[in-house]
């Protein structure tokens, strides 16, 4: 994850066969408070990979942000088993 505006860049480390909740380190976003939390969601097929981030503000009932990405898997680089 970057934020572009400030120069910052971290990478998350989660569970690709399940939920992952980590904790945000840099601030991303001027609309998005440091309290929100993400899910992060994959699932990894022989070709394809997806993923799906959802971004919820504290105590708040509705995502502030949902962001889906659509793969292909490159077939040089290994897979993490299902």
């Amino acid at each position: 994850v970057t934020n572009t505006p400030w120069g910052d860049a971290v990478l998350f480390q989660f569970d690709p066969n399940g939920d992952a909740l980590p904790n945000k380190p840099l601030h991303v976003s001027p609309f998005t408070p440091m309290q929100a939390s993400w899910t992060l969601r994959t699932r990894i097929s022989p070709s394809k990979l997806f993923v799906h981030v959802t971004v919820v503000e504290h105590g708040a009932e509705s995502p502030l942000l949902t962001a889906c990405l659509e793969g292909d898997v490159d077939a040089q680089f290994p897979q993490v088993p299902n």
